[in-house]
C-alpha cells in the first residue's frame, strides 16, 4: 500500500495526477485543506482519511508519499511519523525555493529517504542542499497533465477580433502563509502591495495601451472574495475575479499572465504565454529561475 499526505494545493496538483496515473496500485489518502479539492476533481468517489491514520502505518505499506506545503504540518509531521516507524518516506518538492526549510520544524529536521523533483531547474536547486540525501528527478505529471489540456483548448486562444490585452493575474497567499507559518511575519500584505505594484506599474508604462480586462485569480487557499476591492475600484482599466474556471482555461484566455513565485507561472509558460514576475521588495530569495520569466522592476 502507498500512503499520499497532502495540504496545499500546490503539492496536491502534482500528487493527484501521480495517483491517477498509479490508480492500479493500492493506494490510500490523508488529505487536508485546499488538497481535498483538488483530489476530488481528478479522482471522484476517493476515500479521505483523517491524519490519526498516519499514527499506526499497516505494515504493507510500501512507502509514504507526500507533498511539501507551508499551510499546514500534515506533511511534516507524516514524515517523521513514518519515520519513526520505520517506513520509507517520499517528498515531491512542487516549487523552486527554499528547499531544507520544508522539512523543518519545531521538532527539528526530519527529511524523506527519497526527495523527488519535477524538472531540471528543481533538482539543481535540490544538489545544492546535501542534508537532503537521496534526489530523484521524477517528470512532474501535473505538468504532463497540462500540457495536455492545453492541446485540447488551444483553439480557443486564436483570435482575430482586434480585442484589447488580456492580462491573468495569479494571487498568493501570502497573508495566509504568515498567519500560518512562523518566521514568515515579513510577508504579511505582500500580496495586496504586489497587485497594488503591478497595476502602478502598468498604468504608468502602458498609458496608451488598451485593456480588455485584468483577471485576478485567487489562491484556493484564499476567500474567493479576498481581492473584490479591486474591482470595485479601478477605474484605469476593467478588473474582474476569476471564479469557476480552471487554471488552464484562465491561461488559454490571457495574453499575459502575472505572479509572484506561483508554480502557475510555469503553467503561462508551458502554454506559450508572456510570463512576468512582480515580487515586493525583499523577496529576492523567492525569484523563480525560468528563464522564460520576466521580472518586473516595480
Amino acid at each position: 500500500m502507498i500512503w499520499i499526505v497532502s495540504h496545499d494545493a500546490g503539492g496536491a496538483e502534482i500528487l493527484s495526477s501521480w495517483a491517477r496515473k498509479n490508480s492500479s496500485q493500492d493506494l490510500a489518502f490523508v488529505l487536508e485543506g485546499p488538497a481535498v479539492r483538488v483530489f476530488q476533481s481528478k479522482l471522484p468517489g476517493l476515500r479521505i482519511q483523517g491524519r490519526e491514520a498516519i499514527e499506526n502505518l499497516p505494515p504493507d505499506t510500501a512507502f509514504v508519499l507526500t507533498g511539501t506545503g507551508w499551510g499546514s504540518d500534515l506533511e511534516t509531521e507524516a514524515l517523521r511519523k513514518a519515520n519513526a516507524q520505520g517506513i520509507k518516506t517520499i517528498a515531491y518538492i512542487d516549487h523552486w525555493a527554499k528547499y531544507p526549510e520544508r522539512f523543518t520544524t519545531e521538532r527539528g529536521f526530519h527529511p524523506p529517504d527519497e526527495v523527488w523533483v519535477g524538472d531540471e531547474y528543481a533538482l539543481e536547486e535540490a544538489k545544492r542542499h546535501p542534508v537532503l540525501g537521496k534526489i530523484l528527478l521524477v517528470p512532474n505529471p501535473y505538468f504532463e497533465d497540462i500540457r495536455e489540456e492545453f492541446r485540447r483548448k488551444q483553439e480557443l486562444a486564436a483570435r482575430s477580433d482586434g480585442r484589447g490585452l488580456r492580462i491573468l493575474y495569479i494571487c498568493e497567499s501570502v497573508s495566509e502563509l504568515s498567519a500560518a507559518k512562523e518566521g514568515f511575519s515579513s510577508l504579511v500584505g505582500g500580496d495586496f502591495e504586489a497587485v497594488r505594484r503591478f497595476f502602478d506599474w502598468f498604468s504608468r508604462t502602458h498609458p496608451n495601451q488598451i485593456v480588455e480586462s485584468v483577471r485576478l485569480r485567487p489562491h484556493p487557499a484564499e476567500k474567493p472574495d479576498k481581492y473584490d476591492s479591486f474591482a470595485d475600484q479601478r477605474e484605469t482599466f476593467p478588473v474582474e475575479i476569476s471564479r469557476g474556471r480552471s487554471l488552464v482555461d484562465d491561461c488559454v484566455w490571457s495574453d499575459w499572465v502575472i505572479g509572484m513565485t506561483s508554480m502557475a507561472l510555469v503553467v503561462g509558460i508551458i502554454g506559450g504565454r508572456k510570463v512576468f514576475s512582480c515580487i515586493p521588495e525583499g523577496w529576492d530569495n523567492w525569484r523563480l529561475p525560468h528563464r522564460e520569466i520576466i521580472t518586473l522592476r516595480v
